[in-house]
């Protein structure tokens, strides 16, 4: 597993996140990751595009790793984040770009915690982003496609 550079600044390291996004050990390979996959979850993964998918269809998915053990409860509850307008109410299940809004939400993380002097919000924005990675690489390894580059 290669670590982002900017993950070495970090006071202390990040907690253990899911199997999806481990850190500090080395990540599991997507493709054997996926033989274990219930057939729904893998055909749900198939047919999903993570730069085109509606909230609610991303936290199906979600919530299926979840029960799997793939997917930490933390992760699991910033999507669900997804699903929410700006008051904390359901937003329209329109499709957005899950990978596109996971970079920007690196970038304003890594914003706040220079502007406070304090990684707390970078490092816990990325253990999320891991977390999205790993998703990302399992749908690819699934399709056989080339996975996105969220650090981009």
């Amino acid at each position: 597993m290669i670590i982002p550079s900017w993950l070495g600044r970090f006071d202390t390291p990040p907690a253990k996140v899911d199997v999806l996004g481990k850190v500090g050990q080395h990540r599991c390979d997507p493709v054997r990751l996926s033989w274990s996959l219930s057939t729904s979850v893998k055909q749900s993964l198939k047919q999903m595009d993570l730069t085109r998918v509606r909230p609610s269809e991303l936290l199906v998915i979600a919530s299926a790793l979840r029960k799997e053990g793939l997917m930490s409860g933390t992760a699991l509850d910033k999507i669900k984040d997804f699903t929410l307008d700006a008051h904390g109410k359901p937003g329209p299940d329109l499709p957005f770009n899950f990978l596109g809004e996971v970079r920007q939400g690196l970038t304003v993380a890594k914003a706040m915690s220079r502007k406070k002097g304090d990684f707390a919000p970078e490092r816990l924005y990325a253990e999320f982003a891991m977390s999205a990675r790993g998703l990302n690489y399992l749908a690819a390894a699934i399709k056989g496609i080339r996975p996105i580059d969220i650090y981009g």
